[in-house]
């Protein structure tokens, strides 16, 4: 190009990245380089006040790949599912859960359909640490059983499992007293999402 912008010539790059072009003598110029992907650049070269015994002028250019744009990672859904508790000695439903247990339900359904839970079910510390297991299981298998009678497909209940009183939430291990109200704490049904879509 002149010094005005105007196009002169158009060239190519041999397979090597070279090129030659003639220009004449005691002008100013603008060389512009592009390329698909690089970022373009240019710039100003005279053939003012050059030796008559010098034939050739190197310009040497080194274009720069344009960055991809990071591709934008939808974040995981928080999907936070609040436990159930049961009555001392239980293992049925409390009519105060099932609002509880029908969230849980429409968001399988309806909000994320692809969403695949586990069930665990604890008990408080008091009784037989063999008796308590048996009795977690069953909880455990009343929750999987009432989301299974209200639509849930049973592939996406990835497990259900009781762990009786091994995982207590609080120090009522039965070397305290507690109340009502915190051993109830522990006799309880966590639901964790495995999957989400």
């Amino acid at each position: 190009m002149d010094t005005d912008g105007k196009p002169i010539a158009f060239v190519e790059t041999d397979s090597d990245g070279n090129y030659d072009i003639n220009i004449d003598r005691d002008t100013d110029y603008k060389l512009q380089v592009t390329k698909d992907g690089y970022i373009e650049d240019s710039r100003d070269i005279t053939s003012k006040n050059i030796d008559k015994n010098v034939s050739t002028i190197t310009e040497d250019f080194v274009l720069n790949k344009i960055q991809e744009p990071t591709p934008t990672v939808e974040p995981y859904p928080i999907v936070e599912l609040a436990p159930i508790y049961f009555d001392f000695d239980k293992s049925t439903i409390r009519d105060q859960d099932t609002d509880g247990l029908n969230r849980i339900v429409d968001l399988m359904l309806n909000t994320y359909p692809e969403m695949a839970i586990e069930i665990e079910s604890h008990t408080d510390s008091r009784g037989p640490a063999e008796y308590n297991k048996r009795l977690s299981v069953k909880r455990a298998k009343s929750t999987y059983n009432y989301l299974i009678e209200h639509g849930v497909n049973k592939d996406r209940i990835v497990s259900f499992k009781g762990l009786g009183e091994e995982q207590l939430v609080n120090e009522c291990d039965g070397s305290i007293k507690c109340s009502k109200a915190q051993h109830e704490l522990n006799r309880r049904t966590q639901f964790i999402v495995s999957k989400i879509k």
